[in-house]
């Protein structure tokens, strides 16, 4: 079975459930670019923030582990292994792992929207279109 989604509606999603502002775009069949500006507080009372470019490849599924790679360059790697060190209470870093630079291992069954749906479903493939991510999937 494939399920599709497109990118606006990831991008709507993104900003509904997660307050981010972000835009997805079309790479390759295993890749996307994503773009989204990123908060880096306050200095001398004026909000510092990056505009981030990355491109993110699905490398594979591993029973229930996300393997992707990604480029946006050595500066979003220190935030990325900075944000994990200094906030490791938060509920997101719990799921990623990132064992190298420029890798990430996303325990999907650690995301509590997705432990029931899981357990019915074997996920096989992440691959996109021009216009859509499609998630291949079949029932347990």
């Amino acid at each position: 079975m494939v399920l599709e989604v497109s990118y606006d509606e990831i991008v709507v999603l993104a900003k509904q459930h997660a307050n981010l502002d972000m835009e997805l775009s079309y790479n390759d069949n295993k890749s996307v670019i994503a773009e989204c500006d990123v908060a880096l507080g306050k200095v001398f009372g004026h909000e510092l923030s990056k505009h981030v470019v990355a491109r993110v490849k699905v490398e594979k599924f591993d029973d229930g582990l996300l393997h992707l790679t990604y480029d946006a360059g050595k500066g979003i790697e220190l935030l990325v292994a900075g944000a994990q060190m200094l906030f490791p209470q938060f509920h997101h870093v719990k799921m990623v792992d990132l064992p190298d630079k420029g890798r990430a291992i996303i325990r999907l069954h650690d995301i509590p929207a997705l432990r029931e749906p899981l357990e019915k479903i074997a996920l096989q493939d992440l691959s996109f279109t021009p216009t859509a991510a499609r998630l291949s999937f079949a029932l347990k």
